[in-house]
Order: structure tokens, then C-alpha cells, then sequence
């Protein structure tokens, strides 16, 4: 069997690798995972940080585009609609962020600090006090 130069090196010994254990397979896996990432994150316009893709620019939204506070517990995006979980109510916007409106406990939201937001089709849960 004719080994690569590349295949040699990351079957080499590592520092902490137990005798026998082989080595290279989780390096060469987690580049493949790596470079995927940055090929979707270009894709897409964005930027690989930390495992994930962020925007390659960013914008704040305040009271004034509709969040019910400036405090800004968790965001969930999902195409087009995004949901940002403030301390005074769910803010959703239908526009990919462009504005928001915002639920309170008078939109039936059990009450009106909400810590977390998630999203599955038409179901939308809001972590609350």
C-alpha cells in the first residue's frame, strides 16, 4: 500500500495518543468539516466564525424598528422571519429584520420578559418567567 507524504505525517505519533491508537482520521475529518463550512459560509455571503457563518456586516435594531425593549435576550431566524426574545416581549419580524412587531401578555404571551425564542413551522416557543 502506498501511503501519501500527507497521510505519513498525520499517522505519526501524536503528544496524549495512546500506543496503537491511530491518528489522523478525526484531523482529516474535522479539515473536510472545516473547509464545507467556508465553502457554504462564501455561498452565502457570510463569514465563518467559531463554527458558524455570521454576516459579513451587521445591523442593530432598536425600539425605534419595533423590538419591544433594546435588550435583546436571543434571536431565532428562519427564511425570512426573525425573532428576537427582549425584556419586554416577543418582537417578530416578517421582513428578514427590516421591522418588527412586537407580543406582550395583551397578545396572550404568558409574560412579557422572554428569555429564549424558537421556532418549527407555524409553532413558536417563548421561554418566559
Amino acid at each position: 500500500m502506498n501511503m501519501t507524504t500527507f497521510d505519513k505525517f498525520t499517522q505519526a505519533q501524536q503528544p496524549n495518543q495512546q500506543p496503537g491508537q491511530r491518528a489522523g482520521l478525526p484531523a482529516r475529518a474535522a479539515n473536510r468539516w472545516r473547509w464545507l463550512l467556508v465553502l457554504l459560509c462564501a455561498l452565502a455571503g457570510t463569514a465563518p466564525v467559531v463554527g458558524q457563518c455570521v454576516p459579513a456586516s451587521f445591523s442593530n435594531k432598536t425600539t425605534a424598528d419595533g423590538l419591544g425593549s433594546n435588550l435583546v435576550y436571543g434571536v431565532f431566524a428562519s427564511g425570512g422571519t426573525v425573532y428576537a426574545a427582549t425584556s419586554d416581549g416577543l418582537a417578530i419580524s416578517t421582513n428578514g429584520g427590516a421591522s418588527f412587531s412586537n407580543k406582550t401578555t395583551a397578545d396572550g404571551l404568558g409574560f412579557n420578559i422572554v428569555f429564549g425564542v424558537f421556532a418549527s413551522g407555524s409553532t413558536v416557543y417563548a421561554a418566559t418567567n
